[in-house]
C-alpha cells in the first residue's frame, strides 16, 4: 500500500513550506511528495526545492487551475492513495493515519478530516459537506465551536477541498477532477458526481487539519472582510450553473423551476447591487460556448448514475461565505429567500 501527497503551489509564500512540514511530520508513511506549481512568481516553488529537496516540483509554467493541476500530480505518481492538500493547509499530528484507517473501515472512495480555522484553532470550518438542492456545498458544523461538536465518522454527500485523502484507483477511474473549473466548486462537482454513482465519502472528525486564514489567493479568496472579489463571483455563478447542467437530473430541474427561478432573481438583483453585470454575462456566454461538451459529460454522467437526486440532495439555510451578507436588512431578505426555498423544497422533494 503506497501513498503519496499533491499539493498546488501559487504565490503562497511561506504558507507551503509550512504545509509540506505538516506532511514530513506525518512520519514515514509517504511515497512521494510532489508540488504542483501554477506559474508562482514570488520564489515559493523555489524555496520549496531549497528547504525539501526530496519534493518533487512539477512546474506548469502557466496559472492552469486547480483541478488541472490537481490531475497533473494524480498522472505524475503510481500510489494506491492520494492526498490532495491545499498549499495553506496544514495536518495535525496523526490526521493521516486516522484518516487512511477511515478509509480503509469504512469502504469509502474519499475521506476529508475536521478542518479547523488558523489561527484560532477552535473554529470549525467544515466537518465535510452537504449538496444544496440549490446547487451548492453546504458545510457541515460550519463556524461551530470544535469542543461542543460530536468526534467521530459520518458518511456525507460532499467534501471541500482543502484536504481529501482518495483511493486513487476510483479517481483515476472517474477521470480525476473535472478542468473546465478552473477555480472554486470543483469540489462540489466531485463530490456530486461520486455521490451519484454510489461511492461513500467520509468525515473523520477525529483527524484535524488548519486552513489558514490568511489574505488567500489574490483576486480570488474572500476572507469575510473588505470586498467580495468580482472574478470570485463570476466562477461561483458560472459553475453552479455548470455543475446544475452536468449532473441534476431532468425531472429535478422541473420541479425545482420556482425555487430556481426564486433564486435567480434574488442572485440577480444581488449583481445589479455589487456591478457584477460584466461577470454574469460573460459566466453565461462562456458555458454558452461549450454546450455540446457540457452535454457529452452529462450524458457520461447520468449513464452512471446510481443514485437519484432525492438521495443527494439536501435543504436547509442557503450557506454563503462568512460576512457575504451584512446589515439587519439583507439578512431578513436572506431569511425570507430561505423559507420561501425551503417551503417549496420540501413540497417537491419526494417525488425526484
Amino acid at each position: 500500500m503506497t501513498i503519496s501527497a499533491v499539493l498546488v503551489n501559487f504565490n503562497s509564500g511561506s504558507t507551503i513550506l509550512r504545509a509540506i512540514q505538516s506532511l514530513v511530520e506525518q512520519g514515514d508513511i509517504w511515497d512521494e511528495i510532489v508540488v504542483v506549481d501554477n506559474g508562482s512568481s514570488d520564489g515559493s516553488d523555489l524555496e520549496v526545492g531549497r528547504c525539501y529537496p526530496f519534493v518533487r516540483v512539477i512546474d506548469l509554467g502557466q496559472n492552469r487551475g486547480l483541478s488541472r493541476a490537481r490531475n497533473a500530480g494524480l498522472a505524475a505518481i503510481p500510489s494506491d492513495y492520494v492526498l490532495f492538500v491545499d498549499d495553506d493547509v496544514y495536518l495535525t499530528p496523526g490526521s493521516l493515519q486516522k484518516m487512511m484507517d477511515a478509509l480503509v473501515e469504512t469502504g469509502a472512495s474519499v475521506v476529508c478530516p475536521r478542518v479547523l480555522l488558523h489561527p484560532e484553532d477552535d473554529i470549525v470550518q467544515c466537518d465535510g459537506a452537504g449538496i444544496h438542492f440549490a446547487g451548492v456545498l453546504a458545510m457541515r458544523h460550519a463556524f461551530g465551536q470544535a469542543d461542543s461538536l460530536p468526534v467521530g465518522r459520518t458518511l456525507t454527500k460532499g467534501f471541500i477541498g482543502a484536504c481529501m485523502l482518495f483511493d486513487a484507483k476510483v479517481l483515476r477511474s472517474l477521470g480525476g477532477f473535472d478542468e473546465d473549473y478552473f477555480f472554486y466548486f470543483e469540489d462540489l462537482e466531485l463530490s456530486y458526481r461520486m455521490s451519484s454513482m454510489g461511492h461513500k465519502i467520509c468525515c473523520e472528525a477525529s483527524a484535524v487539519v488548519l486552513h489558514e486564514r490568511g489574505t488567500g489567493t489574490e483576486n480570488l479568496s474572500f476572507r469575510g472582510r473588505g470586498e467580495y472579489p468580482a472574478q470570485r463571483a463570476y466562477f461561483t455563478l458560472r459553475h453552479r450553473w455548470l455543475t446544475i447542467l452536468l449532473h441534476f437530473q431532468l425531472r429535478t430541474v422541473f420541479f425545482l423551476l420556482p425555487a430556481f427561478a426564486l433564486y435567480e432573481s434574488a442572485a440577480f438583483a444581488e449583481v445589479l447591487r455589487r456591478g457584477w453585470m460584466k461577470e454574469y454575462f460573460v459566466a453565461l456566454l462562456s458555458l454558452a460556448k461549450v454546450v455540446p461538451y457540457i452535454l457529452k459529460r452529462r450524458a457520461r454522467w447520468q449513464a452512471a448514475r446510481k443514485i437519484a437526486d432525492r438521495d443527494i440532495l439536501s435543504g436547509g439555510p442557503l450557506p454563503f461565505s462568512q460576512g457575504f451578507v451584512e446589515g439587519g436588512r439583507k439578512k431578513n431578505v436572506l431569511l425570507l429567500l430561505d423559507t420561501l426555498l425551503n417551503f417549496w423544497w420540501d413540497k417537491v422533494k419526494q417525488w425526484l
